[in-house]
């Protein structure tokens, strides 16, 4: 018994060791300013992949790689099989972040309409995997959206939405409710509304909040 423990254990440590060397590979792959030490490290890297969540990784740093490079076709390609790895390997944080990164994109090109169903996508994902952290973002992401085409009822709604999912569902919703406020509150702005009105969303909620936010 104590030789089979011990073979576990070795195997459980080998995993483990794969895993930091593939991230650190990974890690100088995406830092490196030379394409070709890139590829090569990138090539390197793959000897360590022994799984879906490694195949996931590893595409996820790829994509980073040429979007940092603006290279946008490579870019393109990588996003969707990133994607599609990191959601079947269940790394939603990371998954999350590609459709974020992909927002933001859409917004700052100015395809505020291919942004908002961009995510309004986010939402029905979100929901479908109980991720009521994501589902606020995104409900902020739509206040920004349609702020910047001057759809600010719309845009107050939305972040409206976001903080109530955030104070609601999110058990460390610093961050979503964050997002939410200030989407909101650039919509009142342009709005020509007062600022204190964003308190319409439930300032005695808020304020229950207060001390575990930092407010």
């Amino acid at each position: 018994m104590k030789s089979l423990a011990f073979c576990v254990s070795l195997l459980f440590s080998c995993i483990a060791t794969q895993a930091q060397e593939l991230d650190s590979l990974l890690f100088l792959a995406y830092g490196s300013n030379s394409y070709d030490e890139a590829n090569d490290i990138f090539v390197e890297a793959t000897e360590y992949v022994r799984s879906s969540e490694d195949e996931a990784s590893w595409l996820y740093f790829k994509y980073f790689y040429f979007y940092k490079n603006r290279e946008s076709d490579s870019t393109k390609v990588y996003e969707e099989l990133a994607l599609a790895k990191l959601y079947e390997s269940n790394q939603y944080n990371r998954f999350f972040s590609l459709k974020t990164n992909r927002f933001w994109l859409l917004q700052d090109a100015g395809l505020s309409e291919k942004a908002i169903k961009h995510a309004l996508g986010m939402i029905e994902i979100s929901r479908n995997l109980d991720l009521p952290k994501y589902e606020s973002i995104a409900h902020s992401f739509l206040a920004n959206a349609y702020h910047d085409i001057a759809f600010y009822e719309k845009g107050i709604f939305h972040g409206k939405k976001g903080v109530q999912i955030a104070l609601n569902k999110v058990n460390d919703g610093q961050e979503a409710l964050f997002t939410s406020l200030n989407a909101i509150a650039i919509n009142y702005d342009d709005w020509n509304k007062p600022d204190s009105a964003i308190f319409s969303v439930s300032y005695t909620h808020l304020r229950a909040h207060e001390t575990s936010l930092h407010l």
